[in-house]
């Protein structure tokens, strides 16, 4: 029985690794952030309305566990830049915050192989670092201040098969980026980002 048993794991798994397609893909798009930070037990928003950018490179592994269902799982690099608008008539204070992760996600598509369009859904955790950069009194002082800790994320989105190997992917994400130690006064931080991106992705 143990015997038939590590057989039978034997079979699957390599009959896993010759069904996985490698793939990589690369995605950019608009990112609009917000900064929540306070005390361990209660947060409160300090600057809500950051616009930048947001780009992300990852390369994975595609099982197709059903005609209608592939689940991917994939090591994804992504960083976002963005400004905050000024907070008074004269501009100051003039804020950017940029964000680092490291990621694994896992994604589910939906849809049979004769679909043009298929939509997907995904969840991400990993590990992540961000950095503050505040100029004050219209360039007469500057605060830089750097926070790392534990990130996650959730995505949709829809794909369209330009070709048997490319992919064009239509993303929404919402990213939270955990920060301890963010600023002497306070002991936590989020840094959350909702982005839509635009990805191309290449099945090898």
């Amino acid at each position: 029985m143990k015997k038939l048993f590590l057989t039978s794991a034997m079979i699957l798994a390599v009959g896993a690794a010759n069904a996985a397609n490698p793939y990589a893909s690369l995605k950019a798009g608009y990112a609009n952030s917000s900064l929540k930070y306070g005390y361990e037990d209660s947060f409160f928003d300090r600057h809500g309305n950051f616009d930048g950018f947001t780009l992300a490179a990852a390369g994975g592994l595609a099982f197709a566990v059903d005609p209608a269902v592939t689940l991917r799982g994939e090591v994804e690099y992504a960083y976002t830049d963005v400004s905050a608008k000024p907070e008074n008539w004269w501009g100051d204070p003039k804020l950017s915050v940029s964000g680092n992760t490291i990621m694994l996600n896992g994604y589910a598509d939906f849809g049979y192989e004769s679909w043009a369009v298929k939509p997907y859904v995904g969840f991400g955790a990993g590990f992540g670092f961000g950095n503050k950069f505040e100029i004050k009194y219209s360039g007469s002082g500057h605060k830089n201040d750097m926070w790392d800790g534990f990130a996650y994320a959730g995505m949709v989105g829809a794909s369209w098969q330009a070709t048997n190997h490319l992919a064009v992917d239509l993303e929404l994400k919402y990213k939270v980026l955990n920060g301890a130690n963010y600023d002497w006064w306070y002991e936590r931080t989020d840094f959350i980002t909702r982005s839509v991106m635009l990805g191309a992705r290449y099945a090898f």
